[in-house]
């Protein structure tokens, strides 16, 4: 289960420059190249060639998205704060991607990984990882990596969205 669901997914078509789907696109705390955690969204929009951002937005926080790789990302008062993916072919510096199983995590990030019971569903486990400011985490189906997520120590206690 993805928290960030809810009504804030989008599907879109295109890709980022350069890239085919997540081929070759590392995520790390800091962020995924070309987008970085700090980063405006107008910096954003100019980095990537499809870049949803919803009609109707709260300027406090908003998700917009893209579809290759797959991925949202949270802007909060007009920054980037964290990115949500699914696309498996995207992966940490230490090999990690959706589809690892939680064995593969622990063993990339050894004892430095936080792992809690998720918040609506006690099979699942959220597994984190910080990095000074930043971090990662990595939400389970209490067996392999569903989603992965870079951003903020503080985007990343978000349970949904910018809650």
């Amino acid at each position: 289960m993805r928290r960030f669901l809810c009504s804030l997914f989008f599907v879109l078509a295109g890709a980022l420059p350069l890239r085919a789907a997540g081929e070759g696109v590392v995520i790390k705390p800091s962020g995924l190249s070309p987008v970085t955690m700090g980063m405006t969204v107008e910096a954003a929009k100019a980095a990537l060639s499809d870049f949803l951002i919803p009609d109707e937005i709260d300027e406090a926080c908003f998700l917009a998205a893209t579809s290759a790789p797959e991925m949202d990302m949270m802007f909060e008062d007009g920054t980037l704060t964290r990115i949500y993916v699914i696309d498996p072919s995207i992966r940490t510096e230490k090999g990690v991607h959706v589809g690892s199983s939680e064995e593969e995590v622990r063993a990339a990030y050894g004892e430095a990984l936080k792992i809690e019971v998720g918040f609506y569903d006690e099979t699942t486990n959220v597994m984190t990882y910080l990095d000074g400011e930043n971090g990662l985490v990595f939400e389970t189906d209490g067996m392999s990596v569903i989603t992965i997520s870079a951003g903020t120590r503080a985007a990343l206690q978000y349970v949904e969205g910018c809650s």
